[in-house]
């Protein structure tokens, strides 16, 4: 008959377990914890994917596709101008860019977008720029505009607009033809350029 009291048995030291004691190998400790780190980078990777857009189909990324009528451009306010009037884009081709400040790629894109603009500032086109970033953000935009050259009219607060154009990946870009409707986006055929240019072929 053992004369131990349970009750005042300490427990084994955690130091006396051993691979040995228990039968099991050991475990390999840093190939756990660069198994868990590799892991972590991969949520992080695909989190920050779906964020920028990489929860769309990298085959549709446009938007709104061509063919469809172009929505009404709402916005809360808007810098280098005034709201554009239906009046004043009856019968225009318009060129509509969505951006956001935090967007690395909406800065990598925005001189090539200006260039585009300049070549074809005196050729009945107009640009406008949208943006879903309010007015807690202006010091914000007006740096991304003032920083990139963009003097074309930009709406912020436009987060209407840009659902109604189905705008998941950032930046995107709509050429609308004379008739209101898409005649390019970024699922398109050819660059921005050679959208503008079939818009303007077009009746």
């Amino acid at each position: 008959m053992s004369n131990s009291d349970p009750e005042k048995n300490e427990p084994l030291p955690s130091s006396a377990i051993t691979p040995e004691a228990t039968g099991r190998p050991p475990a390999n400790r840093p190939l756990l914890d660069m198994t868990l780190v590799v892991l972590t980078v991969v949520v992080l990777a695909l989190a920050m994917s779906w964020f920028l857009g990489g929860n769309v189909d990298p085959e549709q990324r446009g938007g709104l596709e061509t063919g469809r009528d172009m929505p009404d451009i709402l916005a809360d306010g808007w810098l280098n101008g005034t709201a554009p009037t239906a009046d004043q884009l009856e019968g225009k081709v318009v060129v509509v860019s969505a951006w956001f400040v935090d967007c690395p790629n909406c800065w990598a894109e925005a001189p090539a977008l200006v260039k585009t603009h300049d070549a074809f500032r005196d050729r009945d086109v107009v640009f406008i720029g949208l943006t879903f970033d309010g007015a807690d953000q202006l010091p914000d935009i007006e740096e991304f505009l003032s920083e990139n050259g963009i003097t074309w009219p930009n709406g912020y607060g436009a987060l209407a607009t840009l659902t109604d154009l189905n705008a998941e990946y950032f930046p995107a870009v709509w050429v609308i033809g004379r008739n209101g409707k898409v005649v390019w986006n970024y699922d398109s055929s050819g660059d921005l350029a050679d959208g503008i240019e079939l818009a303007l072929s077009q009746e």
